[in-house]
């Protein structure tokens, strides 16, 4: 990992705080020092590392720290792409964020759902974990989601926490994340997001971040504890890169926090099926189908229902009325209890399930 000095104090970002978001979310979390991604010699644990891939130098061009406003022969600058493309996107390629747009509307127009698949990023190890990304991919997923280990996964539950920490021990970092997206976007077809938590993007810099998030092949992130009315400085960045910025909506969102959610986001918005962290459960909470159309009342993006969906019978329930299912814990313990072949068989389950789920009402 390369040595980035000393540890970095307080972070010099705001820290979300807009009341009304998702439920068991702690926006002021950010706020404590020893929070702060810090590699080479910060806080152990957390995720950082310098750039994965030949950017600019941080602070280029008199832009806050970690910007990209300087040119790079890998990524491009705004100023000197070509009119209509955007960093990292050749001329008369989709974006990013039209790639994983365009896949969600064509299972709409075949009337079928996605399915969404999580998995950590450097578990069992960095290997492993890119063999079970594209095993899910091969095994029907629509979009995979991969997650960043950090320290204080805020939204996940003991089965994803022991998954995080385990890569951490094992020292994966954020530009092992990167790497091992390149890879994955390199040999699978299935859309890639990461599923992120703003304290990594705020400390890399949010320009920063998103350039590195498009050169790696990725089409957008998820961060779950960054509410849309804090967003300004991430949604000019992934604006300008070309990815989605994707948003939660609860099921105790506001209708002013859902017109908000669905304005910012683009990809899809991440629907909240169950209130509190995730984990396995017995049975959907009742109210989500709700909250989807609650969510539609507001945007034409595809609205992808997670949390708490843990089993093919729940996910084909949440297919029915919802444009995507996502998974998370059960594929992130059948990895770890029965590897890669137990991996695959899952997957399929699920993908059967939610594929055919409209056709069997």
């Amino acid at each position: 990992m390369p040595d980035n000095g000393p540890p970095v104090p307080g972070p010099p970002v705001p820290v979300p705080g807009a009341p009304g978001g998702p439920a068991g979310l702690v926006y002021g979390g950010l706020a404590s020092p020893d929070r702060v991604p810090g590699a080479g010699g910060g806080p152990a644990g957390l995720v950082d590392g310098g750039p994965a891939f030949p950017v600019p130098a941080p602070g280029a061009g008199g832009d806050p720290a970690g910007s990209m406003a300087a040119a790079s022969t890998s990524l491009g600058s705004p100023g000197s792409a070509a009119a209509g493309t955007r960093p990292g996107v050749a001329a008369g390629m989709p974006s990013p964020v039209e790639r994983l747009e365009g896949r969600l509307d064509e299972l709409r127009r075949d009337g079928r759902a996605a399915l969404v698949a999580y998995g950590v990023a450097g578990y069992p190890d960095l290997d492993g974990s890119l063999a079970a990304f594209r095993a899910m991919a091969q095994a029907g997923a629509d979009v995979l989601e991969v997650g960043p280990p950090y320290s204080d996964p805020l939204i996940d539950g003991p089965v994803i926490q022991r998954a995080v920490t385990a890569a951490l021990d094992a020292g994966t970092r954020l530009d092992d994340v990167f790497g091992l997206v390149n890879e994955l976007t390199a040999s699978v077809d299935a859309p890639v997001v990461l599923l992120v938590y703003y304290n990594l993007v705020a400390h890399r810099g949010p320009r920063r971040f998103a350039a590195e998030l498009a050169a790696a092949g990725a089409c957008g992130a998820v961060v779950p504890d960054l509410p849309p009315e804090e967003a300004g400085e991430w949604l000019d960045a992934a604006g300008a890169a070309g990815v989605a910025p994707v948003f939660l909506a609860a099921p105790t969102s506001s209708d002013a926090r859902l017109a908000a959610v669905a304005s910012s986001g683009r990809g899809f918005v991440y629907a909240q099926a169950s209130l509190g962290v995730t984990g396995l459960r017995a049975s959907l909470a009742a109210g989500i189908e709700d909250l989807v159309g609650r969510v539609r009342a507001h945007t034409d993006l595809p609205v992808c229902a997670g949390i708490g969906v843990s089993n093919a019978e729940q996910a084909a329930a949440v297919a029915r009325f919802a444009d995507g299912a996502i998974v998370g814990t059960a594929l992130v313990r059948r990895l770890g209890d029965a590897g890669l072949d137990g991996l695959r068989t899952l997957t399929a389950e699920l993908a059967g399930a939610v594929h055919n789920a409209r056709s069997r009402r």
